[in-house]
């Protein structure tokens, strides 16, 4: 039970920084577009 919770915790982990990492590519992307 512990271990399939941990291994939620690394996805959603990882997921989030993936989040992130998408949404700063976006906005990066989105400001070369507008300037």
């Amino acid at each position: 039970m512990e271990n399939k919770q941990s291994q939620l915790d690394k996805r959603l982990h990882w997921t989030t920084i993936a989040s992130e990492k998408l949404l700063l590519a976006i906005i990066g992307i989105a400001t070369c577009i507008a300037s």
